[in-house]
């Protein structure tokens, strides 16, 4: 037979299917798993476990996820403009100063950053004031909100201040000159405002200093003979404020705010 060269990569003669050194294929064990699931892709054991997430061809890709938008919800950073306005008027600087208070008393850091952005909500004489102030002065009470504080309060809650103011508070009456429409929880806040600014009052004190300047017939209305927390004079003036607006000694006298209110209401 000529020689075609088709023989030279052809090895040995093959023996029968199985190989010869192997029998007939072995029954399958009825106690274990089928034949295809302990059987890889070449027959020799279990197939490979799945590539882990984020893992495909040997490199990394990332897994998209769905997009959840953030519920509404109440900012917690503060801004400057969230310190409020000062401009300069002695009577409303202890207001100003409680107003930031309850600012500084939210952190540490609001407490010292007020110090250095306060200055910046200023206006008129307070800002004044503070342009003109020597620089080496100014730097140091820029410390925190208790440098700040004090040099406010020292510059324009001077002793002639003081004695006006105290005068003030202790003269203030029920529906004086400027406030005749003034309902009973409005005087009782505006007399408490004043008595605070000038000194440091118990609450029984400022029960007695507050009724002082009040109609005599509020006390046949409210019983005050053991009251000794001021938030129980203030929740019985809210309580009998209707009683409280008729005086019994001119029982024809109406407030203006119920005329007001009467007549919006037959209006609507």
């Amino acid at each position: 037979m000529p020689f075609d060269g088709t023989r030279l990569n052809r090895g040995p003669p093959r023996g029968p299917p199985g190989g010869p050194h192997r029998g007939p294929p072995a029954p399958p064990d009825p106690n274990g798993p089928p034949r295809g699931l302990n059987r890889g892709i070449f027959g020799r054991g279990p197939p490979p476990p799945p590539p882990p997430p984020g893992h495909q061809g040997g490199g990394l890709f990332r897994i998209p996820r769905a997009f959840n938008p953030t519920p509404y919800h109440f900012d917690p950073k503060l801004k400057t403009d969230d310190i409020p306005e000062w401009d300069g008027n002695p009577d409303t600087l202890l207001r100003w100063i409680k107003k930031v208070q309850e600012i500084a008393n939210r952190s540490a850091y609001c407490h010292e950053q007020i110090g250095l952005l306060a200055p910046a909500r200023f206006k008129g004489r307070a800002d004044q004031w503070y342009r003109f102030l020597e620089p080496g002065y100014k730097q140091q009470i820029q410390t925190d909100w208790d440098t700040l504080r004090v040099a406010v309060s020292r510059h324009f809650l001077n002793l002639h201040w003081f004695n006006t103011q105290t005068t003030k508070a202790l003269a203030a009456s029920y529906r004086q000159s400027g406030h005749h429409s003034e309902r009973p929880t409005d005087y009782f806040y505006r007399k408490l405002e004043l008595l605070q600014t000038v000194n440091d009052w118990t609450d029984l004190q400022l029960i007695q200093e507050i009724l002082k300047n009040a109609p005599d017939y509020w006390k046949t209305i409210i019983n005050t003979t053991n009251m000794t927390d001021l938030m129980q004079l203030q929740d019985a003036l809210q309580l009998h404020e209707h009683t409280l607006l008729k005086d019994p000694r001119n029982p024809s006298s109406v407030s203006a705010i119920t005329i007001t209110t009467f007549t919006i209401i037959f209006i609507i």
